[in-house]
């Protein structure tokens, strides 16, 4: 079963895509805001639907910092801006689709299936965060292109701290998701 991330600030509009996908057998996260998006994130999400005027910024920005970091979870663009520059500046930040709002429910479902039919998002096998470089299929980690003697729980929470980036991450999370 997918999971699918739902950002969308209209409260209605919100219940309605969640509500609908949810019948159509997928699970999700909803966020009201970029923040909270970001925070669901953490979380393996197949995909997300975006809108892109949101209460604490631009869902454009969100999205090439997404894609920044090598983040590959398709982005399908939720939104009320139908100029075709607009649609093109999307799909340039990174959105894998973009649909106008209003829209019928069907185009919705097609294309959230097209975008999930494409398989997973493909992961980079090298992390890289600061000096700190690991390649994932090896299971090595350097420091400025030293080599790390790491046992595998440190490799491991390496790992998970590289992919959490400048987030806060709390010694339960950890626990969680590590362990």
């Amino acid at each position: 079963m997918s999971l699918i991330l739902v950002v969308e600030d209209e409260p209605r509009l919100l219940a309605s895509i969640v509500r609908t996908l949810q019948e159509t057998g997928y699970s999700t996260h909803e966020a009201e805001s970029l923040a909270i998006a970001t925070e669901k994130m953490s979380n393996e999400v197949d995909m997300v639907i975006l809108d892109l005027m949101l209460p604490d910024g631009n869902g454009i920005d969100w999205m090439k910092r997404l894609r920044s970091k090598k983040d590959a979870t398709p982005i399908l663009v939720l939104t009320a801006r139908d100029a075709v520059q607009d649609r093109v500046t999307g799909l340039d930040a990174g959105a894998d689709d973009y649909l106008v709002k209003p829209f019928a429910w069907d185009e919705l479902l097609a294309r959230i299936r097209v975008i999930l039919r494409r398989g997973p998002h493909e992961e980079s096998t090298q992390l890289s965060f600061g000096p700190i470089l690991v390649d994932l299929i090896t299971r090595q980690a350097q420091r400025d292109g030293v080599m790390l003697n790491l046992q595998n729980r440190q490799l491991e929470i390496l790992v998970y701290l590289m992919k959490h980036g400048n987030q806060v991450v709390t010694r339960e999370m950890i626990a969680r998701d590590v362990w």
